[in-house]
């Protein structure tokens, strides 16, 4: 099961729901944008979206030092490394993903109102290769975005 405190769920959520509305465009395109459910989804997808990078933009930045401590074991003390460790922070692909597909979910929105795409949403698409050159979806979105800019 999936802690829905965590950005990890929120971010998988948010790929389900692009998934959907792939899905749902793909087979009844007319139908979806018509209905204005492309709107009410698209809202949906960036909730889930912003809140999966903030809870792991939290993560990082309130990691915290876990001490060791001391165990006493049948009236043994056992003792642990005397070095801290971080707590657990997310990993960068995770953020640059969530990071992507914000902007994509942004641009999208724009796109759909009739506004052409935003210098931040290039930006943010970015440094979510900063974070993860690997990121094949900031690519593809970058790489439309651009071709959207470039015939507009």
């Amino acid at each position: 099961l999936l802690n829905p405190e965590t950005g990890e769920a929120w971010l998988q959520y948010a790929k389900t729901l692009l998934n959907e509305l792939s899905f749902a465009t793909s087979t009844s395109p007319t139908e979806v944008r018509e209905s204005g459910n492309m709107a009410d989804a698209l809202n949906v997808i960036k909730y889930a979206a912003t809140k999966a990078l903030q809870l792991l933009q939290n993560r990082v930045i309130h990691a915290s030092l876990i001490t060791p401590r001391r165990l006493i074991h049948q009236g043994t003390p056992v003792e642990y490394s005397e070095k801290s460790v971080v707590s657990s922070i997310p990993s960068t692909t995770l953020i640059s993903e969530a990071k992507s597909l914000l902007s994509w979910v942004e641009d999208a929105d724009s796109l759909n109102r009739g506004d052409p795409g935003s210098r931040a949403s290039h930006v943010s698409l970015q440094e979510s290769l900063l974070l993860d050159p690997s990121n094949v979806f900031a690519m593809e979105v970058l790489q439309i975005l651009d071709e959207l800019n470039n015939y507009s």
